[in-house]
């Protein structure tokens, strides 16, 4: 789908109630449909793999920490507050992670 308002809106009215969704966009259209995404109230995809900039003047190069620095701030905007890991796997109906150290 396109990253625009009228796709979003299109694909969100079949979703089932109560659906987990989220969005992505690729290169320029990250930060808008991350925007959407937070303020429609889904999840966020976000990373390097969809975009090595952090400006649309292609000036700065992304990191990994500072996409997720930039939703982390959307998200506080909106007063959305972030789901863990676990939740979501929760949400999911997946079986908890649960990590072992052994050792010496």
């Amino acid at each position: 789908a396109q990253a625009d308002a009228l796709h979003v809106g299109a694909m969100l009215r079949e979703l089932p109630e109560g659906a987990l969704w989220a969005l992505a966009g690729l290169g320029d259209a990250q930060l808008p449909m991350n925007a959407v995404a937070i303020a429609l109230g889904g999840g966020v995809r976000v990373g390097l793999e969809d975009s090595i900039y952090l400006d649309r003047s292609r000036s700065r190069l992304a990191t990994n920490a500072g996409l997720l620095e930039r939703v982390h701030r959307l998200a506080a905007e909106h007063e959305r507050p972030l789901m863990s890991p676990a939740e979501l796997r929760r949400r999911l109906g997946l079986e908890s992670r649960v990590t072992t150290t052994e050792g010496t």
